[in-house]
């Protein structure tokens, strides 16, 4: 019966399943109906349905409904599309005051009245000792958006910093788009070991670090990554000190994070894993092949061979039933 590891997958124990099951049938009936039925109260079934509530089960209200945990899927898929729209909304004023900071004048402590927003530019010569200094100084957690290209992100000095950091406590995250995975799986799979903790998302739209304690640090303009060439405009940083828009910024990465696959498991299994789990989530909201091209910065060809390679892999006929499997096996 496929109900039961749905109803796990929702996070519900075997009492809290049983109590589904047997509630189940009870959908469009009044709530002093299914009080008097119960030989309860309203208030003490609010109390007993709450588990059932807090998954998307059941909708409290006269009369109560109890959804499918099909439906409950969805219903939760739809709060987190919400949730993503109002983060990329969020990061679009995030933005426009970011590309005001370098036009702001410098800080004059002589001037009376309000001063103005802590940032500045930094050439590439001196972004990586800016942030060898802010590693060596940071006072809470470390938080990166990390889109490529993987050997001036992920080696060096900064490199050497983090490591530093995390072996004196300090958390650092990390957040890489999933074609990573294919192109220089072994830079994210050594940070992992290092004791960075990974995830990935199908893309990033900008570089971005975040210093606890100490300042954010993004490229001007915004979403142009490094070259490592000289002269390049993405070669440029603008370091943010003023805590409201470092505040802002480290919302919008937390918001990314809670939303991105982690890499669980041993390190020789972290790759494929990771490869599986997005491909699956693209399947389950219903993506085109089109679509999954591009949103994990694979070949069309490519996403149909590793979408036939996984049906096989699940003993399915069908992207529904390797959705369904995939639950099954907790693999989303």
């Amino acid at each position: 019966m496929l109900i039961t590891p749905l109803l796990r997958e929702l996070g519900l124990d075997s009492g809290e399943q049983a109590l589904y099951l047997r509630l189940r049938p009870c959908s469009g009936m009044s709530l002093d109906a299914l009080a008097r039925d119960w030989s309860t109260t309203e208030d003490e079934l609010a109390e007993i349905v709450r588990p059932l509530v807090g998954c998307g089960l059941v909708a409290w209200g006269d009369p109560l409904i109890v959804r499918s945990p099909a439906q409950a899927l969805a219903a939760g898929l739809e709060v987190e599309l919400a949730a993503a729209r109002r983060a990329l909304t969020g990061l679009g004023r995030v933005r426009e005051l970011v590309e005001l900071l370098p036009t702001l004048p410098a800080e004059d402590p002589s001037v009376p009245g309000p001063r103005p927003l802590l940032g500045e530019t930094v050439e590439e010569e001196s972004v990586e000792q800016v942030l060898v200094s802010w590693l060596g100084r940071a006072e809470g957690e470390l938080l990166w958006f990390r889109p490529g290209p993987w050997h001036l992100y992920d080696q060096g000095l900064v490199a050497q910093a983090v490591a530093a950091a995390v072996a004196r406590g300090v958390r650092s995250r990390a957040v890489y788009p999933a074609r990573v995975l294919v192109e220089e799986p072994q830079i994210v799979l050594a940070r992992a070991e290092a004791g960075e903790e990974v995830r990935l998302v199908a893309d990033l739209p900008s570089p971005l670090g975040i210093v606890g304690g100490v300042g954010a640090m993004l490229p001007e303009p915004f979403g142009v990554p490094r070259s490592g060439l000289p002269g390049h405009p993405g070669n440029r940083r603008v370091q943010v000190r003023q805590p409201a828009l470092v505040a802002a910024l480290t919302g919008y990465a937390e918001e990314v994070w809670e939303r991105a696959v982690s890499l669980p498991g041993s390190a020789r299994d972290r790759a494929a894993a990771g490869r599986h789990r997005l491909l699956l989530e693209q399947l389950v909201d219903g993506a085109k092949d089109e679509q999954i091209a591009r949103a994990l910065g694979l070949s069309l060809r490519t996403v149909r061979r590793r979408i036939a390679a996984l049906m096989e892999e699940l003993a399915v006929e069908s992207r529904f039933q390797a959705g369904v499997e995939a639950v099954r096996r907790g693999w989303i």
